[in-house]
């Protein structure tokens, strides 16, 4: 028996249809209702220096024992150990931490670590007293450096007008009395220094 080819369309189109519908083998959310947090969240150390960090996980118990890994997310932001211990690199800068589920890696926690360069600049005197249009020495101590880096400084005057200081830290007073204020700046580390203050008469 022979068939209206049109007969023959509608099936074939239904069982297309039926066969396309739906998400066929799209991935499943996690949803392990698992959450982790590490502490302390913050912390300051020393470049090189060391900080312990401690992470917690709570929610299923059976995702809970497969445990957490640890990393640090920069890149030349310092080391992790498998315990937690965070060791800083020998730069300056804030790294964070991160505690990662080993059952679910969507669960993370994360915590900072500012590391510091320890530097410290201290001027000597602290303290001057100098007639309009005279000078007064001044020396910078720097500490806290790493082997090679510098430990000299560049030396300024806070006030325009508050006279001139050269590299050698001699400060020439200005015509004008006030008071003014004498800065030294690390090389190796710019972001600290140490003032001293300058009383014009």
């Amino acid at each position: 028996m022979r068939f209206p080819f049109g007969l023959l369309v509608l099936p074939l189109a239904v069982v297309l249809t039926q066969g396309c519908s739906g998400d066929v083998g799209a991935p499943t959310p996690i949803n392990s209702g698992i959450s982790l947090s590490i502490v302390p969240p913050a912390a300051t150390t020393s470049r090189g220096g060391e900080v312990d960090f401690h992470a917690s996980m709570s929610g299923d118990s059976s995702l809970q024992a497969a445990g957490f890994s640890w990393s640090v997310e920069e890149s030349g932001g310092g080391s992790v150990d498998a315990s937690g211990r965070y060791i800083a690199p020998e730069t300056s800068g804030t790294f964070h931490v991160v505690a990662k589920s080993v059952a679910d890696p969507s669960v993370q926690a994360q915590a900072s670590v500012t590391v510091e360069s320890g530097v410290t600049v201290s001027i000597s005197p602290k303290n001057a007293n100098v007639t309009v249009g005279a000078s007064a020495s001044f020396s910078a101590t720097v500490t806290g450096t790493n082997a090679g880096d510098s430990t000299a400084v560049t030396w300024s005057v806070e006030e325009q007008g508050g006279g001139t200081i050269d590299d050698s830290g001699t400060y020439v007073a200005p015509a004008a009395t006030g008071t003014f204020h004498v800065v030294a700046t690390s090389v190796a580390d710019p972001s600290r220094s140490d003032t001293a203050t300058v009383v014009v008469r």
